[in-house]
């Protein structure tokens, strides 16, 4: 419910910058629009031993979600903005995995030290607050290449469950106390982050690419990279 709640105030913020933009806009700015877009998102995801060891137990990692924006786009002056706010998905990771880095960097040398696995199950979404321009340029039949730049308020989150984790006993990390469950959580990380793309547009319908970076701080780095990729339908009405 608090995710659900978190979003909508997020979508809320977002329409409400973008009608402030557009109120403070000149006279000559033209067909301001409420745009929607969806797409993909590409998380990507991070090297061996984060939320997943390649060389032990199977693991499974989503790294691809279905995302969504909401905002205002419109003309000033020939220049076209966008601005609004943003859904990119969830994320998550499940793997069979050791509880200590040191026993798996043993397992990888052909040394299995015997420590027991666990079950590890991580989760994460993403979504924030956009703002742009979108330089553009005649290519033809009424299509345009259309670049993007700007800036965003992108928050992502991590929760992870552990069933049967093991802690260290001594400074080694090769022997291993009781097993028992553990649940951490990392909150939601915010980031103020460049954002930019490229795409080609019709009249108020664009297919785009855009990237921007999510923010990485906190104890718990998330199993998706810091830098997703975007592909996205959007179009002004």
């Amino acid at each position: 419910m608090k995710r659900i709640t978190d979003f909508v105030r997020g979508i809320m913020l977002g329409v409400a910058v973008g009608i402030l933009l557009s109120a403070a806009l000149p006279a000559r700015a033209e067909g301001v629009k409420i745009e929607l877009g969806t797409g993909l998102t590409l998380y990507g995801h991070h090297d061996d031993g984060v939320w997943h060891e390649k060389d032990y137990g199977p693991y499974d990692i989503k790294d691809r979600a279905a995302n969504l924006s909401i905002g205002l786009t419109g003309d000033v002056f020939g220049l076209r903005w966008r601005a609004g706010a943003q859904y990119l998905g969830r994320y998550g990771s499940v793997c069979q995995c050791l509880s200590s880095d040191r026993a798996y960097e043993e397992y990888q040398k052909g040394n299995d030290v015997g420590w027991p696995p666990s079950k590890f199950r991580t989760r994460g979404d993403g979504y924030g607050l956009y703002a742009s321009v979108l330089p553009e340029w005649h290519i033809g039949r009424g299509w345009f290449l259309q670049a993007e730049v700007g800036v965003g308020y992108y928050g992502v989150s991590n929760e992870v469950r552990v069933t049967d984790w093991r802690p260290a006993i001594d400074g080694t990390y090769l022997r291993w106390g009781t097993a028992r469950l553990l649940e951490v959580s990392n909150g939601r990380r915010w980031k103020l982050t460049p954002v930019y793309g490229i795409g080609i547009s019709r009249g108020w319908t664009t297919v785009a690419v855009k990237t921007m970076e999510i923010s990485k701080d906190g104890a718990l780095l998330p199993v998706v990279d810091g830098r997703p990729v975007l592909i996205e339908v959007r179009h002004g009405f």
